[in-house]
């Protein structure tokens, strides 16, 4: 009958009714799906950093050991069993050791690890030497007769060898150390260090230490290449391992345009700040800035990680992405996109003003006509159901001297097939809406047919609990009740509410809100 098509178009378009339903819930909605790419601005992407812990290191350096330069005093004398290197120590405790040359080069940082042993418990000692003559002290390795392993972070101070040897004692009189292997790796790989004139960064246990060794101004830098990209948000989460400064000297990044001074007074837990890049460097740099021509100042940071944030989302200037939310600091009249095609038919757009000092926000969408969907003007949830034509697309969260934050963005089709006349589909999941036609009788003119016909209709609000059911049937009757109009061409002259009652299926759980209504339409 015609009255049915006019019943699923009204319910069907209701706002009230379709705010009840679920989406993607069951076999019969497979729309739903959520439209808006990363909606609550917490995807984040991988780290863009290389080396972020400061801890990769190079390739090995140091060749295998019968390779190196013996370096014998007296009767003590170096040999080998297989690979290990024997440094055999004579009774008058005269030294021995072995070298390899030129393993080293100024400024910059190794990481070096020896496996040795020893027939007692002494000390042998690693040097950065030329030849055997000592440069610097690397470190003393407290033997045992068991090997260890022994590990050094060390900067160079030329271009200088690296020397094992005794460290003189009593005990180590007749006594043998065996190493069994040597590992000498560059520390620093994908950092630069552009301190002029003289270097400024060190890598070590505790990550990147940068100096103040050059005094005043921005000659204390260490960079990173193609990390960032213009007008795109990021996260960056950082941890101080310890850090010294005097007077007005600050440890900053740049963010393509300017340097930003970071806080450097919590040691130890990590720390986060967001910011959008600005201007055309890519560079990733950290700098101790100094103003009192200090040299000793050092900063110690132990890791850095880059994520770019607003997946999906076009940032303009006075937005930026921060943790899980858009923020607009008010400064211009600008937006934040998403680009996207919206699917033909009946939307629900959900939208959260997280915070809120002053200004407007409005919402405009392409349906295709340019649209203001919401204006929000305090923090709150908002809501709107539109509906869309071919061509309908994008999204723009407009500021009007907002100040405040967005999150939570939702966009979703609505599930119009869960409507059904006479009898809804086997094993269909709660919430759906059944409507009958009981009767339909033509009034009594002088045309045969009847001018006007009125149709006594059933509906039936199905939902899993009795509270939501009595839900559904408020919204079916605002949907319905005193309803005018021309819907699917079937002209309405009045909808009648008459009757309600509520029923249950124990079997299946189901609570039913059923209404009965007096439909006139118009015969033609």
């Amino acid at each position: 009958m015609k009255v049915g098509k006019a019943i699923y178009n009204i319910l069907s378009q209701s706002t009230d009714v379709q705010s009840n339903f679920p989406f993607n819930t069951t076999d019969y909605s497979p729309t739903g799906t959520e439209l808006v790419t990363n909606g609550d601005f917490s995807a984040t992407g991988s780290n863009l950093v290389d080396n972020p812990n400061f801890t990769e290191t190079g390739s090995e350096l140091a060749v295998a050991l019968t390779s190196w330069t013996s370096y014998e005093l007296g009767t003590s004398t170096v040999t080998y069993e297989g690979s290990i290197a024997e440094l055999n120590i004579s009774a008058s405790n005269s030294n021995v050791g072995i070298y390899q040359e030129n393993i080293f080069s100024v400024g910059k940082s190794y990481k070096i690890v020896l496996s040795m042993k020893a027939t007692a418990s002494f000390d042998a000692e690693i040097l950065e030497a030329n030849n055997a003559s000592t440069e610097s002290t690397i470190g003393t390795a407290s033997l045992t007769t068991s090997y260890q392993d022994f590990t050094y972070y060390f900067t160079a101070t030329g271009t200088f060898d690296l020397f094992i040897h005794r460290l003189f004692s009593a005990s180590g009189a007749s006594q043998t150390i065996s190493i069994q292997s040597v590992s000498v790796k560059e520390l620093g790989a994908d950092w630069t260090d552009t301190g002029t004139p003289l270097k400024a960064a060190t890598f070590e246990a505790n990550g990147l230490t940068i100096t103040s060794v050059n005094g005043d101004g921005n000659f204390n830098r260490v960079y990173q290449t193609n990390v960032t990209e213009d007008s795109k948000s990021y996260k960056v989460t950082y941890t101080i391992h310890s850090a010294t400064l005097t007077g007005s000297n600050v440890f900053q990044y740049y963010n393509g345009q300017a340097f930003v001074t970071l806080p450097t007074a919590i040691t130890g837990t990590p720390q986060t700040f967001y910011f959008t890049r600005k201007a055309t460097d890519d560079n990733w740099y950290f700098r101790v800035a100094t103003y009192d021509g200090s040299t000793t100042d050092f900063v110690t940071i132990s890791s850095i990680v880059v994520q770019e944030l607003g997946e999906g989302w076009d940032v303009q200037e006075g937005w930026i992405i921060g943790e899980d939310k858009a923020i607009c600091d008010g400064s211009t009249n600008n937006y934040v996109r998403q680009v996207l095609s919206l699917p033909v038919g009946n939307l629900k757009v959900t939208l959260q003003v997280d915070s809120y000092t002053s200004g407007t926000l409005k919402l405009w969408a392409n349906l295709p006509a340019f649209t203001t969907i919401i204006t929000a003007t305090s923090a709150n949830t908002y809501e709107a159901y539109i509906k869309t034509t071919s061509g309908a697309n994008n999204l723009y969260f407009y500021s009007v001297a907002f100040i405040g934050s967005i999150t939570n963005i939702s966009v979703e089709e609505m599930a119009v097939n869960k409507i059904f006349p006479e009898l809804a589909p086997p094993d269909i999941d709660a919430p759906y809406v059944v409507y009958s036609v009981v009767s339909n009788s033509p009034s009594d003119t002088k045309n045969a047919n009847g001018d006007i016909d009125t149709a006594s209709i059933e509906v039936y609000g199905f939902q899993d609990t009795y509270n939501k059911a009595v839900d559904l049937g408020v919204s079916i009757r605002a949907a319905l009740d005193r309803k005018t109009g021309t819907y699917n061409t079937i002209e309405i002259q009045s909808t009648n509410y008459v009757n309600e009652q509520m029923d249950v299926n124990e079997a299946r759980k189901l609570w039913a809100a059923i209404q009965d209504y007096s439909i006139r339409i118009k015969n033609i």
